[in-house]
């Protein structure tokens, strides 16, 4: 990688990627730091300083109807909610403080998919049918194995509550990132106009010089972009996480709305503000949408949080990461057609999770996110089933909330999508409705205690055609478990 820049493309341009190139490239999967940043500045982008601080009354009443809510779930689910973990944590939190907890239990989900990630980019003609999940492990490093073992807390994040920040247009800036701290401060004073790469800044040379100097620099681009883009991948992916992380801290409602396996299986973290602007806008009793909410957060932490349910998810999007395969010309295309080669233009573009929904899919890639598919329905639908049945416990009528949050579903925004795409996830109305269907279909034949074992072996959870016909899974798992 020394000769990267050196001399092949003339003007600034080798300046520019050279010293990219030194600054960036740390050896370690994800540049926590950075990502924590971005991620609070995009969470807080807008808001009032302040603005989304935890009031006591919020903490005590969400504190006290967790538990309660998890008698009604344990005994709808017909299980033991706990699974053997301690007993149940509820952290209400603010947006920056929900970034860094669960940045902290997604950590190792996070490394893993990055590594796969960024071992895919390295392959250079391998055959991906060939490579197991088993396989993938976190490339020791004596300078980061340390950091990596450390929270986020642990790790001297400066700014432990970020201060509003004003959005470009687009949405993201980078005035409340510490360059400095973060050993880039050289980056923001590094101009590049890509106008150079098209002969505007050749006024000195001759018409078949310039024309000579064009061709080379095009026939070399998308070599020396992909060999730039695997040195700068972990701080790519921290903007990519980033950028993921501070969107969901402004959407999700409850702790698991984003159904990724967490490391600290008992606590379930909420921002309370969010839930609170959801009832004003939807104009639903706060109580309402706090206990419909608290069913479903309890039956996904109950279910997620066993060892074999976890460690089958963990691989399912392991795998899917190591089987993306980013087109490099989306990439190409995006920078060339910046007007101005700089900083924020450049986060904006390294940040933006659409790149991935431009992957050159395999036919591996595909059936992957079948699975995925497959398993987030029936977990969904599973889900909603549980908070319908134990809000109707709670509340008189639970019409109104089910209604919103199945609109919310629908009207979900391209900042959601893009969250979801970068996962391998896709939790639509449609995939909710297709898992809730099964569930019916299930009940519907009597299978109450079929779905109660559901959960307890991996065995258990159904196929994409078991889905489609619930009947055949009933057949199925009634044999087992005569058997």
């Amino acid at each position: 990688m020394d000769d990267i820049g050196q001399g092949k493309f003339g003007g600034p341009f080798p300046d520019f990627f050279g010293d990219l190139l030194k600054m960036l490239n740390t050896g370690s999967p994800i540049q926590w730091e950075l990502a924590v940043q971005l991620a609070e500045s995009v969470a807080n982008a807008g808001f009032d300083s302040g603005s989304d601080e935890v009031e006591p009354v919020d903490r005590i009443r969400l504190e006290e109807l967790y538990p309660i809510a998890e008698l009604h779930v344990s005994d709808i689910m017909g299980m033991d909610t706990r699974g053997g973990h301690k007993p149940l944590a509820i952290s209400t939190v603010n947006r920056s403080r929900w970034i860094r907890t669960n940045i902290s239990s997604w950590k190792p989900l996070l490394e893993k998919i990055a590594q796969a990630i960024i071992a895919t980019e390295t392959l250079e003609s391998e055959d991906v049918s060939s490579v197991q999940t088993e396989d993938v492990a976190l490339a020791p490093n004596s300078e980061t194995d340390d950091h990596r073992d450390k929270s986020p807390e642990q790790t001297s994040l400066k700014n432990q509550d970020s201060e509003n920040t004003a959005t470009n247009k687009e949405g993201l800036n980078l005035d409340g990132l510490d360059l400095e701290g973060l050993g880039l401060s050289d980056l923001a004073n590094i101009p590049f106009d890509l106008s150079m790469l098209s002969g505007e800044e050749r006024s000195t040379l001759s018409a078949d010089e310039e024309n000579s100097v064009s061709e080379e620099s095009n026939d070399q681009w998308p070599l020396m972009l992909s060999q730039w883009a695997q040195v700068i991948a972990p701080t790519m992916l921290a903007m990519q996480i980033g950028s993921i992380m501070g969107r969901l801290a402004r959407y999700c409602l409850g702790g698991y709305d984003f159904p990724l396996p967490k490391e600290n299986s008992n606590e379930i973290v909420l921002i309370p503000q969010n839930i609170k602007k959801f009832s004003s806008d939807w104009s639903i009793p706060l109580a309402e949408c706090e206990i419909y909410i608290a069913a479903g957060d309890i039956a996904l932490q109950a279910i997620l949080s066993r060892d074999h349910i976890r460690d089958y998810l963990t691989n399912l999007l392991v795998s899917y990461a190591q089987h993306i395969n980013p087109d490099p010309s989306v990439l190409e295309e995006r920078i060339r057609g910046l007007s101005q080669f700089d900083i924020p233009n450049m986060t904006q573009i390294m940040s933006d999770p659409t790149i991935f929904d431009e992957s050159r899919g395999s036919d591996k890639l595909l059936r992957i996110k079948k699975e995925i598919e497959t398993f987030t329905a029936v977990l969904l639908g599973y889900a909603d089933w549980v908070s319908d049945a134990a809000s109707k416990r709670l509340i008189a009528n639970n019409t109104a909330i089910k209604e919103a949050l199945k609109r919310r579903r629908v009207e979900r925004g391209p900042d959601e999508r893009a969250a979801e795409n970068f996962f391998g996830l896709n939790l639509t109305q449609d995939i909710l409705e297709k898992g809730s269907a099964f569930i019916s279909g299930v009940l519907e034949r009597g299978g109450e205690s079929e779905l109660a074992a559901l959960w307890t072996k991996k065995e258990f959870l159904p196929t994409s055609n078991e889905v489609e016909a619930p009947g055949l899974w009933l057949e199925r798992i009634r044999l087992d478990i005569d058997l």
